[in-house]
């Protein structure tokens, strides 16, 4: 049985790279979600982004691409992930403001796998990097190994994306947990006396 090469699982790695760790919609989210749910908020936001990706992948090794890159699909996937960006941007931002320090988290791991899912789905630039860099991995995947390597290249592109999204989450959560000792620490100077009011 052929396998693939391994300068081709380091390709997929590099140029995985330039999708998974750029920032986005999604990192953004995961920042937010660490900083409320900790590294546990990433694991599953990445959950939903596989939800979303991994059917693509799959349409694609499948030869659906020419589906994909009709116009009209492209035109109603960039208005409505537009819309969605644009939606998740205003919710956060009145979640920030209706917020207060000490509220219960209103983010539940249902909702962090929602928006894994739908900051992936329907962010147009994901779907760009698929049809172009991604399309040209699964097609060289393909003439290697068949469906087997283009699951070899999925797996060896997707833990990048948790990887990622793990970390931002965990180091969002190092933030609050400092934020709640310099509040701690300003609490028991203050009890002290050892800060004027």
């Amino acid at each position: 049985m052929a396998t693939l090469p391994l300068g081709f699982l380091a390709k997929v790695i590099l140029i995985s790279a330039s999708g998974a760790l750029s920032p986005g919609p999604l990192t953004v989210a995961v920042a937010t979600l660490g900083f409320k749910r900790g590294y546990k908020g990433g694991i599953v936001a990445s959950l939903g982004h596989t939800l979303a990706e991994f059917p693509l992948v799959l349409c694609l090794a499948l030869g659906l691409s020419t589906v994909i890159n009709d116009l009209r699909t492209k035109l109603v996937v960039s208005l409505v992930g537009g819309s969605s960006l644009i939606a998740f941007g205003i919710l956060q931002f009145l979640d920030a403001i209706k917020s207060a320090p000490n509220s219960v988290n209103s983010l539940s791991n249902g909702s962090s796998l929602v928006i894994g899912f739908t900051l992936t789905l329907f962010n147009p630039f994901f779907l760009i990097w698929w049809l172009s860099i991604g399309l040209s991995l699964v097609t060289e995947a393909i003439m290697l190994m068949q469906l087997v390597g283009v699951l070899v290249l999925y797996l060896a592109h997707v833990w990048l994306d948790y990887f990622w999204l793990t970390l931002v989450a965990y180091l969002a959560s190092l933030g609050k947990r400092s934020t709640k000792i310099s509040k701690l620490g300003a609490q028991y100077l203050l009890s002290r006396g050892a800060i004027p009011c």
